[in-house]
């Protein structure tokens, strides 16, 4: 089965993954794919989300500012309700994370 990509300008792209939260919250994303990952989880995989105070902290940030930015971009989907994060396939999202993590 073909997988679907989205398309996003350079410029959105660039302003999503200069924070580095999106940034790590994005790498985990595209390494499920587009399986549903719960938001409990995925705080536990990012760096930020050590302490149950930290965790906490970063579970709203992630509910009122990363994952609506995302999702506005049409880079995620995000159920608010399930609390469950898709990530739809954005190729020059992969790109740029490769390009930062191999060239920068």
């Amino acid at each position: 089965m073909e997988q679907q990509t989205n398309s996003v300008t350079t410029s959105t792209a660039l302003e999503l993954l200069k924070n580095p939260c999106r940034k790590a919250l994005l790498q985990q994303l595209i390494l499920v794919e587009q399986q549903p990952v719960h938001l409990d989880h995925l705080i536990g995989l990012l760096p930020d989300g050590n302490s149950p105070e930290a965790q906490a902290q970063l579970k709203t940030e992630l509910h009122h500012i990363h994952l609506p930015k995302l999702a506005d971009a049409d880079v995620i989907a995000y159920n608010q309700t399930d609390e469950t994060i898709s990530y739809r396939s954005t190729r020059k999202i992969e790109k740029l994370i490769d390009f930062i993590d191999t060239s920068l």
